[in-house]
């Protein structure tokens, strides 16, 4: 998981959401916190019903339209 700090999060149509800051584990499953543009922290669960793609050489992670149900 440390690889993925600082990744962009980004939607499938290239929209970026933010970077991720840090990893958390709550439970079962691993939490990213993400800061945005606007300097506002958000958290969503490591999932692979949410991800798309992870490429830690481009630095980035691709998220589908199921983010935003699992967003806090």
């Amino acid at each position: 998981m440390v690889d993925l700090i600082g990744c962009n999060v980004i939607l499938e149509d290239g929209t970026v959401l933010g970077e991720v800051k840090h990893f958390d584990r709550f439970g079962a499953n691993d939490v990213a916190t993400v800061k945005d543009i606007y300097g506002k922290e958000f958290m969503f669960p490591f999932l692979k019903e949410v991800l798309v793609e992870v490429n830690i050489e481009k630095k980035y992670i691709m998220v589908n339209s199921k983010f935003d149900e699992v967003r806090v």
